[in-house]
């Protein structure tokens, strides 16, 4: 009986061992964020759109994103966001600041894999310069970071960029294009004169 509790004492230890591995391992996977967009060259008015992506940095199959949040980092005076849509695995979570998170919708699994389409972002540049564009997340705040099916943190690499905004090609003002036909039409009527 005694050699019973031990053998049974030694299969759950294994069996504890391997539990924690596993989770551990989903746990450990880091995940890369990246933005994906045409230019980081832009005019004044220029509209374009952002996607912000996940990719796993090694080829695993378990489950590593269920639940995720994040701030969003820019300068309001250059680029405005005008629209956010989460991407179509998760369902949005608007408990964050600017409302860039999502969830895993009950009953499904989480996602991995690489470019995981985490959200589109679309914007206006409305101010001349530079910017950088970045994504950070507080330690301290719950509704920030990415979490697996075991609701254990996975860590992650931030997505950043930097967004020139320069003065669209220069058109003349009607008025300076009058004034300029006026003075050819003066031009060419003293020069028929003459």
């Amino acid at each position: 009986m005694n050699n019973f509790k031990t053998a049974n004492k030694f299969f759950a230890a294994i069996f504890l061992m391997l539990s924690c591995s596993l989770s551990t391992f989903s746990a450990n996977a880091t995940l890369m964020l990246s933005f994906d967009l045409n230019s980081t060259d832009l005019n004044l008015g220029d509209a374009f759109s952002v996607n912000l992506l996940a990719s796993t940095d090694t080829d695993i199959n378990s489950e590593v994103i269920s639940a995720w949040g994040l701030d969003l980092n820019f300068a309001s005076s250059i680029l405005s966001l005008d629209s956010l849509l989460v991407g179509p695995s998760f369902m949005p979570t608007n408990t964050d600041g600017n409302g860039l998170g999502g969830l895993i919708p009950f009953g499904q699994d989480a996602v991995s894999g690489s470019d995981i389409l985490l959200a589109t972002l679309n914007f206006t540049a409305i101010g001349l310069g530079n910017t950088d564009l970045f994504t950070s997340s507080t330690v301290t705040d719950l509704n920030e970071g990415f979490y697996n099916s075991f609701f254990q943190t996975v860590s992650h690499v931030d997505a950043s960029t930097n967004i020139s905004v320069t003065g669209s090609s220069e058109v003349p003002e009607p008025s300076t294009f009058l004034l300029m036909l006026l003075a050819t039409v003066a031009l060419v009527s003293m020069r028929k004169k003459a």
